[in-house]
């Protein structure tokens, strides 16, 4: 493929990297170069994009009580090591959420939502990953996108997911800006947690989806990748942080178990 998603990562932490160090020293640490100033991806996934010969890391903006200034971060590098901050891929006065017809539709995957879901609210933006679509000549962004009940301060210990569903973004360049397309329950019913896209040989695509937390799915997306058509698979555990790829003719998928921030074997 000419683009290909190359790696999914959770970060619980931003990492750092200082650009005036990189000239200053060329031989500075691993440890000194990660570690003096913020680079703002969480929930990161990379693209490797042969075309431009980078590989851009799209992650979640800085936690902040204002959700409002949250968005997803664009980076890129040709190394791995040295990161250039790009842009400001999606904000969130791009977004819209789902209609009222669609909340109502979906209020019976979540027991802790009443209702109360305020359209006016700002979005929880979560866990972005991107592939390019060659029939199309479109980037396809899919993030965890989620929001607050009305009344709720805006503070982050505050907030509650209600609307568990899927934020769809397009753009013709890798790093944006990017044009929001609708927020989704693939097939109807599959509410994300951590997501994870796969891109086939033959240009077919694939989600892996931590459904409620519960189990993961395995979608096969549509031709152009903004929606899901069916599923292909499904592992019936609480697993987390997912990386679906392929090494030769089998299929993979690399999981964390779901235990909180407490550390555990894989």
């Amino acid at each position: 493929a000419d683009n290909v998603m190359i790696g999914v990562l959770s970060f619980a932490g931003a990492v750092a990297f200082v650009p005036e160090l990189q000239d200053k020293d060329p031989h500075t640490t691993e440890k000194e170069l990660w570690l003096n100033t913020e680079l703002h991806a969480h929930g990161a996934g990379l693209l490797l994009s042969q075309w431009h010969a980078r590989i851009f890391w799209f992650g979640e903006t800085a936690k902040t009580d204002n959700f409002k200034s949250n968005g997803i971060n664009c980076y890129s590098s040709d190394n791995l090591r040295h990161w250039r901050f790009e842009k400001l891929a999606l904000s969130q006065s791009d977004i819209r959420g789902p209609t009222a017809s669609e909340q109502q539709k979906w209020l019976h995957s979540f027991s802790h939502f009443n209702g109360e879901y305020s359209p006016e609210a700002a979005w929880i933006v979560e866990r972005p990953k991107v592939l390019f679509n060659r029939h199309t000549g479109l980037f396809v962004m899919w993030f965890h996108l989620d929001g607050p009940r009305r009344g709720q301060t805006r503070s982050w210990e505050s907030y509650k997911r209600g609307v568990g569903c899927v934020g769809v973004a397009t753009s013709h360049t890798p790093c944006g800006p990017y044009t929001f397309v609708h927020a989704i329950k693939p097939l109807g019913w599959v509410s994300p947690g951590d997501i994870s896209l796969m891109q086939d040989d033959d240009g077919s695509a694939f989600a892996a989806v931590a459904h409620k937390n519960q189990k993961v799915v395995i979608l096969q997306l549509s031709d152009d990748y903004t929606n899901a058509e069916g599923v292909r698979s499904e592992l019936y555990e609480r697993r987390e942080g997912l990386a679906l790829f392929r090494w030769g003719r089998t299929y993979h998928l690399a999981a964390s178990r779901v235990t909180g921030w407490n550390p555990n074997p894989t």
